[in-house]
């Protein structure tokens, strides 16, 4: 396991929501959230919008970090276009993040999010300017 993976697994936001690190590679980064009462965007009943665009941009961040073997505050958000396709609840989801296009200051990821049985939650594309040399 990276040393990032580790830190972001102990990590006072992540642990506040349940998000599981699951995996992190060079290429892709997987996230896990578990379905809480708290995540809700009541009174839709489903989970808010903010909790799905926050971890896909997690996942994003992750994935920069790791391949570009920067420390977070190394990669700075400067895009992040979201499309809800589908609300969920009572569901674990599972966050994705691969890269669009690497370039050496610019990260292009694709995030998406599936619920337990695959269906398409949420997808993103995510733009990071980095500070690598």
């Amino acid at each position: 396991m990276s040393d990032l993976l580790a830190h972001y697994k102990n990590d006072p936001w992540a642990t506040h929501w349940g998000i599981k690190a699951e995996s992190l590679t060079d290429d892709m980064a997987t996230l896990k959230l578990p379905f809480r009462e708290i995540q809700l965007n009541h009174p839709a009943g489903v989970v808010h919008g903010g909790v799905l665009a926050t971890v896909m941009q997690d996942a994003g961040l992750l994935l920069v970090c790791q391949a570009y073997a920067l420390a977070p505050k190394q990669a700075e958000l400067l895009d992040m276009q979201i499309s809800y396709i589908s609300g969920t609840r009572d569901q674990e989801i599972t966050i994705t993040a691969r890269f669009s296009r690497k370039a050496r200051r610019f990260a292009f990821i694709h995030a998406e999010i599936t619920d337990e049985n695959g269906r398409l939650i949420a997808n993103s594309q995510i733009l990071f300017r980095t500070q690598a040399d």
